[in-house]
């Protein structure tokens, strides 16, 4: 991790990262998933435990998913990464964009090592700014290269640190980009994209998302499937501490205030096992108080409930008001009862990111989840799966998006 003084270094960094890409952009797709698979196995180590979602990080750089995910991202095109391929008539080639800058929010310390394991595989160069809160993990994270120092693609990539308000700093990182690769809020996004750029520089923008679950009548009642369900549901909250865009926040269940108890009760003892496998050593002191004011209103109303125990491990929030409220993380969710999942149609803009579904008859979920389409939602997943990405990310097929398109007529 390099910490950055001056616009200086910046330049001196990229030039550097130019010339070892030379080797980077002839590599055999191949080879670059092998090595990244290489490194998913190294993850599979005590020396990273202390990484927050190291183990689904080491998952997701197999062989096997970044085969699936390049197919899914280039479909046949895929093969363009290392040729021309013939096309409709004429051929067409997969060239890398140049040098890709990420910076990647904070919420989720491993998202820059995805955001770079993508443009890896598109063959660019990669200057990665890790936000201060993350550095301590990046620390780490980053050992795992060790043995792999003089690697074209270790080569051709540089992880920087530098306070955000240094806006020289910012300002020359985006002018040496041939691609911008933004992760985070909506001040952070609008402030990146508006630095002066290169002409030809293209943006790839993940801002900032809500996702949430909707459970119907039938799938709450069937008990055989219920305990399974409750599980899956509790994986996704408890993933990234509910921090990642697609982290659900609410989960809307059709069924009246007492249907909905038995489901509370089962995902209750799911969050307090987990809390005790994994429980929560610090908590950001806003969440906390967030989380407090919560439990205060939800404990006092006539009209709402709540489980939860003496500590902030866990917050079950149950009422009748479709609508979404600020996350509060920290296995912390909104269990809405309504009388029909339409009711959670007029929350559905392009805002949503991920909604986990679980309506099992397959009429009522194809109503569902045309309907949500259409209203803007990127994704619609079963409940358990809504961190596993395919194809399209934020609406975007994003390996499309870091590579330049030639064509040969």
């Amino acid at each position: 991790m390099i910490k950055i003084q001056s616009p200086s270094e910046i330049t001196e960094i990229a030039k550097r990262l130019r010339v070892s890409q030379e080797s980077l952009r002839t590599m055999p797709e191949a080879e670059i998933i092998e090595f990244l698979d290489q490194l998913g196995k190294k993850l599979i180590s005590r020396d990273y435990a202390t990484v927050p979602g190291i183990a689904f990080l080491a998952s997701w750089l197999t062989k096997k998913n970044l085969q699936r995910l390049l197919e899914n991202q280039l479909g046949n095109q895929a093969l363009a990464l290392d040729q021309f391929l013939p096309l409709s008539g004429f051929q067409v080639r997969a060239a890398p964009a140049g040098l890709a800058t990420h910076w990647i929010a904070g919420n989720v310390p491993t998202l820059g090592f995805f955001s770079w394991a993508l443009s890896a595989m598109c063959k660019n160069a990669n200057l990665i700014r890790v936000s201060s809160g993350s550095v301590g993990v990046f620390s780490v994270l980053l050992k795992i290269f060790q043995d792999f120092e003089q690697h074209p693609i270790v080569k051709s990539t540089a992880w920087v640190t530098f306070p955000s308000d240094r806006l020289e700093l910012n300002k020359q990182l985006s002018t040496v980009s041939d691609l911008r690769v933004v992760w985070g809020g909506a001040d952070a996004v609008a402030a990146v994209t508006a630095l002066p750029r290169m002409d030809h520089a293209t943006d790839v923008v993940f801002g900032p998302k809500y996702s949430f679950c909707v459970m119907d009548r039938d799938a709450i009642k069937n008990q055989d499937k219920l305990p399974t369900l409750v599980r899956a549901l509790a994986r996704d909250l408890a993933a990234f501490d509910q921090q990642a865009c697609s982290s659900p926040h609410v989960v809307f269940v059709e069924g009246s205030f007492q249907e909905v108890q038995p489901l509370c009760d089962l995902l209750q003892v799911e969050l307090k096992r987990m809390a005790d496998t994994r429980p929560f050593t610090q908590i950001e002191e806003a969440n906390s108080a967030a989380i407090l004011r919560a439990r205060t209103d939800y404990g006092l109303s006539q009209d709402k409930d709540l489980k939860a125990p003496a500590d902030l491990q866990y917050t079950i929030l149950i009422d009748q008001k479709p609508d979404l409220p600020e996350g509060l993380q920290y296995r912390s969710v909104f269990v809405k009862a309504v009388k029909s999942l339409d009711e959670a149609l007029p929350w559905v803009t392009p805002k949503i990111q991920t909604i986990g579904v679980a309506i099992l008859d397959a009429e009522k979920k194809r109503r569902f989840t045309e309907s949500a389409a259409l209203l803007g939602v990127s994704r619609l997943c079963e409940i358990g799966s809504m961190h596993n990405f395919d194809a399209y990310w934020d609406s975007m097929k994003v390996m499309d998006r870091m590579v330049r398109w030639a064509t040969l007529s």
